[in-house]
């Protein structure tokens, strides 16, 4: 993964929404097609708070595909759920 998860120090300000690719599991799925089109910007208005992240909201990674929630339909929000790599 670049770059990596672990980047050496006990800090954990690059974890979350502030790593590109855990950025993209933790997107809320109704973002993601956002973040498939610019990630960077949608990176940074979930770092801001401009995208909200709530409880209702489910990640990405809850999807299959590859990248995470690459198969979500808006049309049949739940094909695909639960499928996801890590789960």
């Amino acid at each position: 993964i670049s770059p990596p998860i672990n980047n050496g120090t006990s800090s954990r300000s690059h974890l979350g929404v502030n790593h590109p690719i855990l950025a993209s599991f933790l997107c809320p799925i109704m973002a993601i097609k956002d973040y498939h089109q610019d990630p960077a910007e949608t990176q940074k208005k979930l770092a801001s708070g401009q995208i909200l992240m709530s409880t209702a909201d489910f990640p990405a990674y809850l999807w299959e595909g590859t990248p995470p929630g690459e198969s979500y339909n808006d049309d049949s929000m739940t094909d695909g759920l639960f499928k996801g790599y890590f789960l």
